[in-house]
């Protein structure tokens, strides 16, 4: 109630004086419920953001780790593309109360990728995925390469089966460490060439430009030798991958070529 010698009460629009802290609404007028009800949203937000970041930063220590198994690294990775995502468009934003139902998803989302992973190795496991986010794969398994995730070296039979229906859409070409203008003679086949996945304008442009022009498609008569010295100053010299010369290297010591 204001008082009448109390010129501050002259102003109508200062509610308790402009000390809300100290004053209390003896009215009834003050809205407790929304400010109850929005104090309790903030509150589980921040535990929202807080759940995601934890997880994100458990992840990051996996992806960093390199005694990581590759299993690990893609849980791991999903589990960040996942947060990433979800995070930039929370889907519950339109409930009346915000929940970490985005969470509580990608962690089942996560653990059915994981106990995949277990049965059935990597390729169970991104089958999973593709099941489990459907249209959006690609764009998943996009984000995990960009974060680490399908860097190893695997035959390319291997990565061709693990990456079946997403690849293309993904970006993400297998590169066949010996070409397979090569693969016979050196007695591989195709699918059993060591191989790895890039990305594709990388692939294109860096790579197998780079192949072609060391070894031109219009000579096909190139000796064994021939062929290491030009993986050698491709891969070795102009890439600096000298870990794909060892995975090539022993198909080539068993023809007598020379290092």
């Amino acid at each position: 109630m204001p008082e009448p010698g109390d010129p501050r009460a002259l102003n109508r629009y200062a509610y308790v004086y402009n000390n809300p802290w100290r004053d209390v609404d003896g009215s009834g007028h003050l809205p407790v419920a929304p400010l109850l009800i929005a104090g309790a949203v903030a509150l589980l937000k921040i535990a929202d953001y807080g759940w995601t970041a934890w997880d994100a930063y458990q992840s990051w220590r996996t992806l960093a780790n390199p005694l990581a198994s590759e299993a690990d690294k893609l849980v791991a990775g999903f589990n960040l593309a996942l947060s990433m995502g979800l995070e930039a468009a929370e889907p519950e934003e339109w409930l009346p109360v915000s929940l970490p139902l985005d969470d509580l998803g990608r962690r089942a989302l996560v653990a059915g990728v994981q106990e995949r992973v277990q049965r059935g190795g990597l390729r169970a496991g991104v089958a999973f995925l593709r099941e489990a986010v459907g249209e959006v794969a690609p764009q998943v398994i996009r984000r995990m390469y960009n974060l680490g995730v399908f860097r190893g070296i695997r035959s390319a039979g291997e990565w061709e089966a693990i990456l079946q229906g997403v690849r293309k859409e993904a970006g993400l070409e297998v590169h066949h460490f010996i070409e397979r203008r090569f693969a016979e003679r050196l007695g591989l086949k195709e699918s059993e060439v060591p191989a790895v996945v890039l990305d594709r304008t990388f692939h294109q442009q860096e790579v197998t430009a780079r192949l072609f022009q060391a070894l031109p498609t219009n000579k096909s008569n190139y000796t064994a030798q021939e062929i290491w010295n030009a993986y050698t100053a491709v891969y070795g010299r102009d890439l600096k991958r000298q870990d794909w010369l060892e995975a090539i290297w022993p198909y080539f010591e068993r023809l007598g070529v020379r290092r």
